[in-house]
Parts: C-alpha cells; structure tokens; sequence
C-alpha cells in the first residue's frame, strides 16, 4: 500500500477514534472507540435476552414497532427491535448508527446530558440532517431538549426518516438508553398519543427493574 494511501486510512481512523496517537511518542494504539463498539456487542446480547420479551408485550398492545437503543456519541444504536408490518419499508436498522438529534429515542437521551458534555458532543452551531425536517442548528436543539425534558418524551416527527414518525423515554443504565415506538406517517392521526406514552413509560420503567445490574 502506498504511503500516502496508509497515512489517509490511519488519519480516518484517528478521526473516528478507533485510533489513539500519543502526543510524547507519536505511536498509535488502539482507541476508545473499539471499547464502544465492545459495549455496544455486549448490551445487545443483554438487550436481546432480557428486554426483547416485554417489548413484545408493548408492541401487541399497540400494535407498533418498539425499538430499544442506547446513546454512543452524537448518533443512537438500536440494540432491539419488534417490528410491524407497516414498518419494513423503512432503511433504520439494528446495529445502525443515526443522528441521535434526529430522531425520537436519541432526543430524549441526549435530554439527559448536562450542558458541559451536550456541548462536547456538539462543538459547532451547524449540525447533520438527514430530512427536511431534521432539526439544522445546535440552538434549535438545546430548545427542543427544554420541551423533551418537561414533556418526559420526546417526539421524532419524520426527521430520521421521511414517512416515520417516533415517541420515545430515555434511561441511565451502563450507558443512556431509550424505548421508543415507531409509526408511520399514514397512521400517526388516528394514534392515541396519551395512550401510547403511558405504555411507553410503563415498559420503560419495567426494563429499567430487569436491567438494573447492567
């Protein structure tokens, strides 16, 4: 591999902190980011078997896809899932990353930082979007986070995906978590929200007693 091909990839890395660069040394080693990803590998596995049950229920009830997820940096993992046939067309998946900000789940977890690690997270004024209705600007974020954390839910409002809409409750275990349900555009009148949040914080709290020890 040439030089210069080498030093991207290992610049890349560094970037996305699966590499470490000692500023004495200038050697390399293995960064937090791969721990993350260890964490990630072995909260699903946790997820799967203790959680996957009661979200089940959730889901029967309201007939709804039910999601769990936790908080790595500034984007959510989903780490379990029920899904409704309404829900397949959708490209949000286990395992993949997404702007925590856009979406229901992950604005309710990062509602639960303090300001000091919000803004570490979110160093800059402009942010990523992935649909018209994603929100664009650290400000507008931080004033959403204010409704979130006086509702208890946050809602996603077709901003992760265009079409899918989200309520979700958040959760400090080894890591921030959330539950959330999915719906779709074409059904998100005839919801009855005040229902659905009620059997979200319901199944919230009843994960939070079985994971307790994570």
């Amino acid at each position: 591999m040439h030089k210069t091909t080498a030093h991207s990839i290992v610049l890349t890395l560094l970037a996305q902190r699966y590499l470490s660069q000692s500023a004495a040394t200038r050697e390399y080693s293995l960064g937090p980011a791969l721990f993350e990803l260890g964490e990630i590998y072995r909260t699903n596995i946790d997820a799967y078997g203790i959680c996957l049950p009661i979200m089940r229920q959730l889901s029967q009830k309201l007939n709804r896809t039910v999601q769990l997820s936790m908080l790595s940096g500034e984007n959510v993992v989903y780490l379990a899932r029920v899904v409704t046939g309404d829900f397949l067309d959708f490209s949000v998946s286990d395992g993949v990353l997404v702007y925590a900000h856009c979406t229901a789940s992950g604005k309710s977890m990062l509602s639960l930082l303090d300001d000091a690690d919000f803004d570490k997270l979110y160093p800059e004024e402009a942010l990523p979007f992935r649909t018209n209705n994603s929100i664009r600007s650290k400000s507008k974020l931080k004033q959403e986070l204010e409704n979130v954390r006086a509702n208890g839910y946050a809602v996603d409002n077709q901003e992760a995906e265009a079409g899918l809409w989200g309520v979700g409750v958040s959760f400090k275990a080894a890591k921030l978590m959330a539950v959330s349900v999915s719906f779709t555009s074409r059904t998100v009148e005839t919801a009855d929200m005040a229902h659905i949040i009620e059997q979200l914080r319901f199944t919230r709290d009843e994960i939070v007693e079985k994971i307790g020890s994570f």
